[in-house]
């Protein structure tokens, strides 16, 4: 557990350090920004999120689901196709996040964190309980 907390601090400080950083506004010959800070700060928030995401989803798994390989098939592929909707979902709803009231700084995070906290957390969880109600029958 150690590491974990180890982990959120760094992921905490990172955003600390993003939000006190200042940020050159350089121009090339034609006038156009050569990198956007909103936008830049806007992906470390959303990785950020993800990295949290993932740190939570390990400590719902070291506590309370020791997550093992389902047995049953339809369980598997149950689980799998879950995984890859809640992707394709959060991937969706992150370029969505600058509309949430959030902005799209901590949106993306938000959604990220979600995410992440439900693919490597939650999901193992159900399929656990999916698993052994089907392996009883």
């Amino acid at each position: 557990m150690p590491t974990v907390l180890i982990g959120a601090a760094a992921g905490v400080g990172v955003l600390i350090f993003l939000s006190v950083k200042s940020y050159p506004m350089d121009y090339d010959a034609e006038g156009k920004l050569l990198v956007d800070p909103f936008s830049t700060q806007a992906e470390v928030y959303q990785s950020v999120g993800k990295w949290l995401g993932f740190l939570g989803g390990i400590v719902i798994d070291r506590k309370l689901t020791h997550y093992v390989i389902p047995q049953t098939k339809s369980v598997r592929l149950t689980g799998g196709s879950a995984g890859a909707l809640l992707c394709m979902a959060g991937m969706i709803y992150i370029h969505k996040a600058k509309h949430l009231p959030l902005g799209a700084h901590w949106g993306g995070f938000l959604v990220c964190f979600v995410m992440w906290l439900f693919l490597i957390g939650i999901v193992p969880m159900l399929l656990q309980k999916l698993d052994s109600r089907f392996c009883r029958a």
